[in-house]
């Protein structure tokens, strides 16, 4: 009887090691659908403030006719950047705010016994905007060299302000010069930047000013 169970045993042993030596089944592989392409919002070619401000603007309907108001003033500036003394052209908060900036001259200024960098401006309201344009004009910054961005000084008035300095009206088909106040360097200027109306700064447009 004990010789039977034994050999039952080895039996059972022998019948677990032939199954040891099956082939481990191969794990099946499921696809993954390629990632979708990001959406082309064609505001590529802008810096990041310009896209996180203006993302969802609809850019076909600045050429647009029947285009609804809040979408065709909605929109970022053009070109992106431009050299300097180029016209580049901004809206504003308000519906129909639509006005073409363009840096003509830089110089250094007094005003109040302390020199400031002035960056001469001219405002066009001949640009296809139906709005007058009635604020303050600051939204804007002057970087030197490699530094970082300097923000307009406001409230200080010099020979070359023409209201800028407090409150500018710009009827619509005018057009009004005056100068933007920085805090001086020995750097070089080399980028202008500006917004109008409460645009934030950065979402305005770019001006190389070494590049002429």
């Amino acid at each position: 009887m004990r010789k039977a169970v034994l050999i039952f045993a080895l039996a059972a042993l022998l019948a677990g090691c032939g199954d040891n030596d099956k082939p481990t089944p191969t794990p099946t592989t499921t696809a993954t659908a390629p990632a979708a392409p990001a959406e082309d919002t064609g505001l590529a070619d802008y810096t990041e403030g310009v896209s996180k401000y203006y993302a969802g603007a609809d850019l076909a309907a600045a050429e647009q006719p029947g285009a609804d108001a809040e979408q065709k003033y909605f929109q970022p500036p053009r070109p992106a950047q431009a050299r300097f003394g180029e016209p580049i052209r901004l809206t504003g908060t308000n519906i129909g705010v639509q006005v073409d900036v363009t840096p003509t001259a830089v110089k250094t200024v007094e005003a109040g016994n302390t020199l400031y960098t002035a960056v001469m401006v001219e405002i066009d309201n001949d640009a296809g905007g139906i709005t007058v344009y009635d604020g303050e004009f600051r939204q804007a910054s002057l970087t030197y060299g490699e530094g970082k961005p300097v923000n307009a000084v406001w409230g200080v008035k010099a020979s070359c302000s023409n209201t800028f300095d407090a409150h500018v009206r710009v009827d619509v088909g005018a057009k009004l010069k005056g100068c933007l106040l920085f805090p001086v360097s020995d750097d070089q200027p080399e980028q202008l930047q500006i917004a109008v109306e409460s645009v934030p700064t950065e979402a305005g447009g770019i001006w190389n000013l070494n590049a002429r």
